[in-house]
């Protein structure tokens, strides 16, 4: 069956769909063929169509790529023959993959050794291939579940009770995999689908709304037209198939809905808990949805997902969901009326025309970029608000928190050894759902750093001004830059510096790393006892007068702090500080990093640009300094709550 048949073939069966060969097998001829064929077919809202290659190195790995190389490539490339260095070009050409048939004795991947997957670029896996079911030797059961523990009836060739191939084994370990399937069919016409890859609320039926699915492991894989939707919700929102996320109760209410394919109706539904079958419900209808409550292990990650059986004898499983619950911590409100309440709940919502800035209700527009307490601890205690980060690899500690609060909060003690340059700088990654070339974009304000000196014990202010230097990076070791694209922002709506997918060639799976032109202050290294920045941002829209799109542009900002030698040898960068990535909103906001441990916020009290020092013994003296002017607000409201020396702190100082 030549590629072009077997593409007229799959238009009867799939909304979306890639024909893949050997990449040893393909000439350059070919190569070019595919790309030119997967262009061709393409149709966006009605046929998916993606270039795509199987890897065929240590393993056999099914990718799929937006924006393949023109270049011919094999895993007998010498930089292309390992899974690390197939990541890393996947990464540069916005390309997922599928672990081939996992179980299968020849060509599946070795779990135990994290050299063998990626995460972030091969998110998925087989769960089905040629009629063989690669989950697990054995369908393990829960003592009162309803079923009893059974041999898969569809084992790969090869395979025992133990291999370090099964899927079981992966998500056992704690490596997170969505399911699909594999029809691996090399014989000719007629050709029928011998299984589908569901794809979970896609954002749109193109090239990068599915490609953003399937990177997201929104996926479930079935032996027939069954089709799924599980949701957990863990009290500010829905999480779907695929998801990582924490809860802060101590059980998962675990939503579904089935549909069987036509002609059939669902006779069995099975609940996966941590690998093992805890319950089974059985039905006779084409249509199926319910709710199940399940226990969770306090501040252990637990997987989750379900298995639909139809009446012709066909399954499907569910992408699992990652949950981890955070009930042995205690939820803290103090101070807050709305935003995270630290253990993965809500302190609550803001009603119509007010925006939650650092736990605070605030009229939309009005004094957004005010600092609290509250945000000051947020900011360097909780995750990233998207956790792991994207492109970041998830073996990164920093892919899920900012520090040092992970690596040492307190006063800072660094050597007197001429790393004197003090620069600060910022992070912004589009969040997957985002799409290019919106009307919306980001619009950075100035970003300024603080130093307390141990020699005065003061805090001293830097303006650095517009973050208008920078480059587009892929999320490998020291951040490279992508050849290519270029950082040059545009003046924003509100007099900031703006920015947006689809300019200077930044496309999605890429971040971008941003600074200000007066990079650095020279500061006498042994001497700092604290360091903060803070920068001011928001969605903004390129032409006001425009379509106002912004719902649709999710972009999340991180900042921190570097310091370096001037010149010499050795490492020059050395962190400082690394803040957690927040979304931005469509309100002006001040996010903020700093060194100072939760406990102590009260008392060093960094002097950050708008900030407004509310705390729970004192919720009306915001409402106070919201009815003077800007100016008059902010230092009425400093001596009134700060010392004497603590205004005179609020000064800039260069250091000489």
């Amino acid at each position: 069956m030549s590629p072009s048949e077997s593409v007229t073939a799959m238009k009867s069966y799939y909304n979306c769909a890639s024909t893949n060969d050997h990449d040893t097998m393909l000439t350059q001829t070919e190569w070019s063929d595919m790309i030119s064929l997967s262009n061709s077919n393409n149709v966006d809202n009605s046929f998916v169509y993606f270039f795509g290659v199987e890897w065929t190195g240590s393993q056999h790995i099914h990718y799929i790529t937006t924006s393949p190389s023109s270049t011919q490539k094999d895993a007998g490339d010498s930089d292309f023959n390992t899974v690390s260095e197939l990541a890393s070009w996947l990464s540069k050409n916005s390309g997922v993959a599928q672990h081939n048939h996992p179980a299968r004795a020849s060509g599946g991947p070795d779990f135990s050794n994290p050299a063998n997957y990626n995460e972030t670029w091969i998110p998925l896996v087989e769960f089905i291939n040629q009629n063989d079911w690669h989950w697990n030797y054995y369908w393990d059961c829960a003592t009162g579940s309803g079923c009893t523990t059974s041999t898969n009836p569809h084992v790969p060739s090869g395979q025992v009770a133990g291999s370090t191939r099964w899927i079981k084994y992966a998500l056992d370990r704690g490596i997170h995999l969505g399911f699909s399937c594999g029809n691996d069919d090399h014989s000719g016409l007629p050709f029928y689908p011998e299984c589908y890859t569901g794809i979970s609320n896609p954002s749109s039926l193109t090239r990068q709304g599915v490609y953003n699915a399937l990177k997201s492991r929104h996926t479930w894989a079935a032996e027939g037209k069954i089709f799924m939707d599980v949701r957990v919700n863990n009290g500010a929102r829905d999480y779907i198939m695929g998801d990582i996320f924490n809860i802060s109760s101590s059980s998962a209410a675990v939503r579904y809905s089935v549909n069987a394919s036509s002609g059939n109706t669902i006779t069995k539904l099975n609940v996966f808990y941590n690998g093992v079958i805890v319950n089974v419900s059985s039905y006779n209808l084409q249509n199926i949805s319910g709710r199940i409550n399940l226990p969770l292990r306090s501040n252990l990650e637990d997987y989750i997902f379900i298995e639909a059986v139809q009446s012709n004898g066909e399954r499907a499983w569910s992408s699992p969901v990652w949950v981890t619950s955070s009930s042995g911590c205690t939820p803290n409100c103090a101070g807050k009326q709305c935003g995270d309440d630290g253990c993965g709940g809500s302190c609550g919502t803001c009603e119509n025309g007010k925006v939650c800035v650092g736990g605070i209700c605030q009229d939309s527009g009005v004094n957004s970029t005010a600092v609290t307490l509250q945000q000051l601890k947020d900011d360097i205690t909780l995750p990233h608000e998207l956790s792991p980060l994207p492109i970041i690899p998830t073996t990164w500690g920093w892919s899920y928190h900012g520090w040092p609060y992970q690596n040492q909060c307190g006063p800072r003690n660094f050597p007197d050894d001429g790393r004197d340059y003090y620069n600060p700088w910022g992070q912004i990654f589009p969040d997957p759902s985002t799409p290019e070339n919106l009307n919306a974009g980001f619009e950075l304000g100035k970003i300024t750093f603080y130093i307390k000196l141990k020699s005065t014990g003061q805090w001293y202010t830097y303006e650095h001004g517009e973050m208008n230097d920078g480059y587009i990076f892929y999320g490998e070791s020291a951040l490279p830059e992508v050849p290519g694209t270029y950082y040059s922002p545009i003046r924003g709506p509100g007099g900031g510096l703006f920015y947006k997918l689809g300019m200077g060639n930044w496309k999605q799976d890429t971040g971008l790393h941003n600074w200000p032109s007066h990079s650095h202050e020279w500061i006498d290294n042994p001497d700092v006892e604290h360091v903060a920045v803070s920068i001011t941002a928001r969605i903004a829209l390129q032409n006001p007068q425009g379509v106002d799109d912004r719902d649709k542009a999710k972009y999340l900002i991180g900042i921190g702090v570097d310091h370096r030698w001037q010149s010499g040898n050795g490492p020059i960068i050395q962190g400082v500080l690394m803040s957690r990535h927040r979304y931005l909103t469509n309100e002006w906001q001040t996010f903020t990093m700093h060194s100072i441990c939760p406990d102590m916020i009260e008392v060093e009290k960094p002097p950050i640009h708008g900030a407004v020092w509310i705390t729970a013994e004192s919720p009306d003296a915001f409402q106070t300094a919201q009815s003077k002017s800007f100016g008059s607000k902010v230092l009425d409201f400093f001596k009134k709550i700060f010392t004497g020396n603590a205004i005179r702190e609020i000064t800039d100082r260069i250091i000489s």
